[in-house]
C-alpha cells in the first residue's frame, strides 16, 4: 500500500513525502505538528524515544535534530534495511513483536497514524507496556470514529467503508473502544487523554 501510495502522499498530502497527515495546529510547518506535540513531552531526564510505525522517519529526523543528546529509535515494516545516524537507529520490524527492545528501555513511545493498522492492538499495548520505563509516556496520534458504526447514517457508513478501503485499514475503531483499552489495560499503566 505505502509503496504504491508514495507519490499520492507527496502530491496531495505532504510535500516532504511524509506518510502522515499534516495537522497544522498553527505551529508553522504543519508536517511537524505531531512531532512538536511529542517534543513538548521530552524532559531533561528523557533518554530513549521510540517511534513505532516510523515510515520514512520524518518525525525521528526532526526530533533528533532538536534533541541531539537523546537516543531515537524507529521500527517499521516498510524498512528494507537498518539505518543508523548519530542519535537515530531505525530497523525493520513489526510493532506487534518488539523483542529487539529490552524491558523498561524507553522513556517515550509514540505512534503517528499507525495503530489503526494493528491486527492485535492488545498485543501492541502489551509490548509498549513491557518496554516503557515506569515513568514513561505513550503518545498515539490516530483516527478513530466519534460514533459507533451502527449509529452512522447510510452515507456515513459508506464514507467510512471507502475510507477504510482507501487507507488499507481493516476497520476504524470507535474512540470509546480505544479509551477503554487504554484505561483497562495492564492495571492502569496507560491513561487515555483525548
Amino acid at each position: 500500500y505505502f509503496k504504491k501510495s508514495r507519490l499520492a502522499y507527496k502530491l496531495f498530502q505532504s510535500a516532504t513525502g511524509s506518510m502522515h497527515f499534516e495537522l497544522g495546529f498553527g505551529d508553522g510547518d504543519k508536517v511537524y505538528s505531531q512531532a512538536n506535540l511529542v517534543r513538548a513531552m521530552v524532559r531533561p531526564e528523557t533518554r530513549d524515544i521510540l517511534e513505532i510505525g516510523s515510515g520514512n522517519d520524518t518525525n525521528l529526523k526532526y526530533l533528533a535534530q532538536v534533541f541531539r543528546d537523546k537516543n531515537f529509535y524507529g521500527i517499521d515494516i516498510t524498512k528494507s534495511n537498518k539505518v543508523t545516524n548519530l542519535n537515530i537507529t531505525t530497523q525493520y520490524g513489526d510493532y506487534h513483536d518488539m523483542s529487539m527492545f529490552e524491558d523498561n528501555s524507553m522513556d517515550i513511545v509514540y505512534a503517528v497514524e499507525t495503530m489503526c493498522y494493528a491486527t492485535d492492538i492488545q498485543k501492541v499495548l502489551s509490548e509498549i507496556g513491557r518496554i516503557l520505563r515506569p515513568s514513561g509516556k505513550v503518545i498515539i496520534f490516530d483516527g478513530y470514529m466519534g460514533k459507533c458504526f451502527t449509529e452512522l447514517t447510510p452515507i456515513e457508513r459508506k464514507a467510512v467503508n471507502l475510507t477504510d478501503s482507501g487507507m488499507a485499514v481493516n476497520s476504524f475503531r470507535h474512540h470509546q473502544d480505544i479509551e477503554d483499552l487504554f484505561n483497562n489495560f495492564n492495571s492502569g499503566v496507560f491513561k487515555f487523554v483525548p
